[in-house]
């Protein structure tokens, strides 16, 4: 038989044979997909194959496989290597059943439950590691009934939460369970099992409610820990965040109680990069520990109540004061406004335990520094860098420095922890009347219906505090504070009692002031601050003494 004659039989008997064996195991018969796509991460499709007739029993694709409800294994005809990390598995599909989904990775089969939306379109995605070879997938169930359209699947990016507002619901891998509430429930419930990126310990919720009170939140994890949370004007909120390192372990689930109450977006994310502040509620920064800060001098935040106040929290008080002490003398100590002193002229000086400073002092300060050629600490631009990055300050053009809406407050964590919530909520009332115009007016019309004595008593005991007196932006800012860092119903107590005869005593020229104001004006604190809690509850929901809009109950 000649060389040509005998290559030709021998293909002939190659595909002889492989349609014999198509025959006897008609199983292992591939056939293109054609009723949904496979995109790369790049937008390029890939074509994928099933191991067996494809279904098309009434646009299902489930079928009878081995005694249960199956999809055929789609795969791709040459793996797909993910090169980058971030990227994801996804699959948009249709269901009135449980699923499963079963994936070929690297050679071996991972089971992943899917979420079931009641019938709803859902796009699920499953993280993939970087390098790993991705093959194929597969859907089952062990109802006995069920069906299953699948619209499409490929590689997107990594997504780590749910996503309920679009069509399809985007829903990442590790969200079990979610329970939407109707108009005759108040509970929304949402089960995890979170791993997420790394360094990922922000839990967000986006959410909508009709609740006119406050919004109670039950945290609990599978070991039995629970925390109760409160969120004061829920209206107010489309999002809320929650800091695992601040509540002490991950949620396993969450459950919020409110009249018609819904979860709208779920998230886990990474704590922002240095410089960009976190945005946090005054009970998490007192509670977020120390070895979770970003940098060993100090934690930067961002209230959330009101997000142009940023919030230092300073590792101790030397820290603080080299980047603050120089500004206080220079904004608001009695004698020393509008000078920049040497760190030798301040040394033997006492700065403050907490700080306060708006926008229009700090561009003033700055621009001073830069128009003297002063020689500022590192912390200090360290500060000025911030403020302008925050857009808080922005250059004038000629060296100097333009102010914005924003202020800066600070607390130290040298200070006992019932200091820094006093100090905190002192602090918070100042960010308030920096960037609340409607607040300031409030409060000038307090100031404005002072009588003289009233007026006199405020002058002398902001002197005896420290502060310059002839300032009057300055003495009704400080006043609010004063009276709202406590309860009103404490206001009274906390002067009275406590303040006045301490001021009499070390400051003997006051004694006659006070016995005046407290014979013809008893009620004075507490009338005073009772006035200014009327706005501050009637636009933020916070009352004096607690700025905490979200508290941990237990």
């Amino acid at each position: 038989m000649s060389t040509k004659a005998h290559t030709g039989f021998i293909i002939f008997s190659s595909l002889l044979g492989i349609l014999l064996f198509s025959l006897v195991f008609p199983g292992c018969v591939h056939n293109r997909v054609e009723g949904f796509y496979f995109i790369e991460y790049s937008g390029l499709k890939r074509e994928l194959v099933a191991d067996s007739r494809a279904p098309d029993q009434n646009g299902n694709d489930l079928i009878s496989v081995n005694g249960k409800l199956s999809t055929p294994f789609y795969s791709l005809r040459q793996g797909l290597e993910i090169r980058e990390p971030g990227r994801s598995f996804f699959i948009v599909y249709w269901a009135d059943c449980p699923l499963d989904l079963r994936l070929k990775i690297d050679g071996e089969y991972v089971l992943v439950d899917l979420p079931n939306l009641d019938a709803r379109e859902v796009e699920f995605r499953y993280p993939l590691d970087r390098n790993a070879l991705f093959e194929g997938f597969k859907l089952e169930t062990d109802v006995p009934r069920g069906s299953l359209k699948i619209i499409g699947s490929g590689v997107e990016d990594s997504f780590t939460g749910a996503d309920f507002t679009g069509n399809p619901a985007l829903i990442g891998h590790g969200i079990k369970v979610l329970s939407h509430t109707g108009t005759d429930r108040a509970e929304v419930l949402v089960s995890t099992d979170l791993a997420g990126p790394s360094g990922a310990d922000i839990l967000q919720i986006g959410m909508r409610t009709d609740s006119a009170g406050p919004l109670l939140l039950e945290l609990k994890d599978g070991d039995g820990m629970t925390r109760e949370m409160e969120l004061r004007r829920p209206e107010n909120y489309r999002q809320l965040s929650l800091y695992i390192p601040a509540l002490g372990f991950m949620p396993g689930s969450i459950t919020l109680h409110g009249q018609n109450t819904r979860i709208e977006t779920f998230g886990l994310h990474k704590t922002p990069s240095v410089p960009d502040p976190v945005s946090m509620d005054f009970a998490s920064i007192l509670r977020y520990p120390r070895e979770k800060w970003r940098r060993s001098e100090y934690e930067l935040f961002r209230w959330t109540v009101e997000p142009k106040v940023l919030v230092f929290d300073f590792a101790d008080y030397n820290t603080q004061a080299a980047f603050l002490k120089r500004l206080a003398f220079f904004v608001e100590k009695d004698g020393f406004q509008g000078r920049l002193l040497t760190n030798f002229e301040l040394q033997e000086l006492h700065g403050w335990n907490a700080h306060d400073y708006r926008a229009e002092d700090m561009a003033r300060f700055f621009t001073a520094a830069e128009e003297s050629a002063f020689v500022l600490n590192a912390e200090e631009l360290e500060l000025r860098e911030i403020l302008l990055s925050e857009g808080i300050l922005s250059g004038d053009g000629a060296g100097g420095y333009r102010f914005h809406t924003g202020a800066v407050i600070s607390i130290s964590r040298e200070s006992m922890d019932y200091l820094r919530r006093l100090f905190l909520t002192h602090e918070g009332f100042h960010g308030l009347f920096f960037t609340d115009p409607g607040y300031r007016e409030h409060t000038a019309r307090l100031w404005e219906g002072f009588s003289p004595v009233e007026k006199e008593f405020w002058r002398v005991f902001l002197r005896w505090r420290g502060y310059d007196p002839e300032d009057s932006y300055l003495v009704q800012n400080e006043l609010q504070a004063y009276l709202l860092q406590q309860p009103v119903f404490r206001a009274n107590t906390y002067f009275i009692d406590h303040t006045l005869p301490r001021m009499a005593r070390l400051y003997p020229q006051s004694a006659g002031l006070i016995d005046e104001l407290t014979a013809n004006f008893p009620n004075h604190f507490e009338d005073s601050a009772a006035f200014l809690e009327e706005y501050i509850y009637s636009s933020l929901g916070l009352r004096g003494g607690d700025l905490e809009n979200l508290k941990y109950l237990y």
